[in-house]
């Protein structure tokens, strides 16, 4: 009986111990995984990591896409970039990307105040509400112009809502919101109903490109 009321005693601190712990003690974690399709073949991925601890969110975002003919690599290229947010405002963000051997570094911060991009060493201030093309956040498909996170230029931009679709994700179908982007980005956007990333399309360099959420 003793050894039961211990064991009881014990439940109930622990029980209690978890009920007062701060809110941002606990986090959370999404990770997005994406297969990169050119030709109907998978040539890389794009992984989109999301974690969420209190009022502060960060994104990892990693891309890695290699062609190769007859065994050697054509054409290769890699992208790492994170992004700090807080209280739904971007606090700060890094990237850098090599695009066959065109290489850019591109970081973003909030100092006194002013959000201020550095794009391969040269600094300017950018509008306080700037989002970056990163894609993730459905939020950018409300703006006019975005952060190009790979060159690190602030581009106008065209988005239309396009008809939902059904599209097949993990041979599972799924309704999607659909946007159309234009202007100083190009690109088709396909999202779930909960705002998350399932589907990305555009061309480059001629060759029709998807990223398709696993």
């Amino acid at each position: 009986m003793k050894k039961q009321l211990i064991r009881m005693g014990a439940l109930l601190f622990g029980a209690a111990a978890v009920l007062l712990m701060p809110v941002h003690s606990f986090a959370a974690e999404k990770k997005l995984e994406f297969a990169v399709i050119r030709k109907g073949g998978e040539i890389g991925s794009h992984v989109i990591t999301i974690n969420t601890k209190g009022d502060k969110t960060t994104v990892d975002i990693q891309t890695r896409i290699a062609v190769k003919v007859l065994f050697v690599t054509a054409y290769s290229y890699a992208f790492d970039g994170t992004e700090v947010w807080q209280d739904g405002k971007l606090i700060s963000l890094s990237t850098k990307s090599n695009d066959n051997g065109d290489k850019h570094v591109v970081s973003a911060e909030r100092k006194d105040g002013k959000l201020m991009l550095t794009t391969d060493g040269a600094t300017d201030e950018i509008a306080d509400d700037s989002l970056p093309s990163s894609w993730w956040n459905k939020a950018t498909m409300k703006k006019k112009e975005l952060l190009d996170v790979i060159k690190g230029t602030i581009d106008d931009v065209t988005i239309e809502p396009g008809e939902p679709e059904e599209i097949d994700i993990g041979g599972k179908s799924v309704k999607a919101d659909t946007y159309v982007v234009t202007g100083g980005l190009n690109r088709q956007l396909w999202y779930a109903k909960d705002g998350s990333l399932l589907k990305q399309s555009f061309t480059k360099k001629g060759e029709f490109i998807q990223y398709i959420r696993r």
